[in-house]
């Protein structure tokens, strides 16, 4: 990166690869996002606690023997957690030198930004190997981008976004390159925005950032109503949509999730060889 227009230009080609695992032994040199209870290591504490939660923030939805796609898995809490239950996880995770798409703010350092960022991602990625050591898991991490999903990476019974969508400069592509390789159900949890929930069921988007506010992690907040009209364009038929309290730093913060299930393939399905 040269300058900081290059921190948040969208790449127009990128390939998703198997990643190897890392030998990681320390767990000091990790960043745990998510408070983890990590067999023959002990607790360690992260920015949200997901454990009282876990089964609303996923919906509900039976996990043994499912093959599932998980998109942004941070420090791996819900992956763990879901291969316990007794799925077949696979990981996509974001490449090392692509942190997130940024928000061009044009008053702040992005180069700078950028690079913390990359410190930042590596040590959770950190944290994860390092859990997934201790678990003895057998979950597949991809590096890439949920809006260009290969045919080779095969396709999935349920598909969870959690948390994802809002870092998401396209977040209706993230959808559609997701909902293609799914046979079973699509999971979206979001934080939900109180402006939004007033009326939950208007297909409502608030665009984050301004000048102003110089948020450039944050592209988007949802109301569940967004979510689902969105997943019905995108051939979901059958939708719930659930609201739920999650932990961060000690604190409750409501969450919604909407869960797509029985859908009819579409003709502009995408693949990483063609769109409609």
């Amino acid at each position: 990166m040269t300058n900081q227009q290059s921190a948040f230009t969208t790449l127009t080609a990128a390939e998703v690869t198997a990643v190897a695992p890392w030998l990681v032994d320390d767990p000091h040199n990790c960043h745990f996002y998510h408070t983890m209870e990590i067999p023959s290591a002990g607790l360690f504490e992260g920015h949200v606690d997901l454990r009282p939660g876990v089964q609303a923030y996923l919906g509900d939805i039976s996990l043994a023997g499912q093959r599932v796609l998980e998109v942004g898995p941070a420090s791996g809490f819900l992956t763990f957690y879901m291969e316990q239950a007794g799925a077949e996880v696979v990981a996509l995770e974001v490449p090392d030198d692509e942190p997130l798409e940024m928000v061009p703010q044009p008053d702040l350092d992005l180069e700078a930004i950028y690079c913390d960022r990359i410190a930042h991602m590596q040590a959770i990625k950190r944290g994860f190997w390092f859990a997934h050591r201790h678990y003895d898991s057998r979950v597949q991490v991809y590096s890439g981008h949920a809006d260009r999903l290969p045919t080779a990476m095969g396709r999935f019974d349920v598909t969870i976004l959690g948390g994802v969508l809002l870092h998401c400069q396209n977040p209706m592509a993230v959808l559609r390159a997701c909902s293609a390789v799914t046979d079973g159900a699509i999971v979206i949890t979001e934080q939900a925005h109180p402006a939004l929930m007033r009326t939950p069921k208007a297909p409502l988007c608030w665009f984050a950032p301004s000048r102003a506010n110089r948020i450039w992690d944050v592209w988007w907040r949802f109301s569940p109503g967004f979510i689902v009209q969105a997943l019905e364009l995108l051939g979901w038929h059958e939708l719930t949509w659930s609201t739920h309290d999650q932990l961060s730093q000690g604190q409750a913060y409501q969450h919604f999730t909407v869960v797509g299930r029985n859908r009819v393939q579409s003709r502009c399905d995408v693949s990483a060889s063609h769109t409609c």
